[in-house]
């Protein structure tokens, strides 16, 4: 029985990354070159870029644990 689900698993994710994700990619291509999906693609990208830039920020701005002092150990000090 394991070793149907590991066979299995194996050739799923083999039709995945071959097959389903090229052709995928290449309708989305196809959706994009068309006047209609510029709009939604530029729309998807800006906020795409948001979110990352948003992340990013919010990485930048928490303060490391050394600079908590020690009551950031999570009790450690206690």
């Amino acid at each position: 029985a394991m070793s149907s689900v590991i066979i299995g698993g194996q050739v799923l994710s083999l039709v995945l990354t071959l097959v389903a994700i090229p052709v995928i990619y290449s309708l989305f291509d196809d959706l994009g070159r068309l006047r209609i999906m510029s709009r939604f693609a530029g729309f998807i990208r800006g906020l795409l870029t948001g979110l990352v830039g948003s992340l990013t920020a919010r990485r930048a701005t928490r303060p490391s644990p050394e600079l908590l002092g020690s009551d950031a150990g999570g009790g450690e000090g206690e």
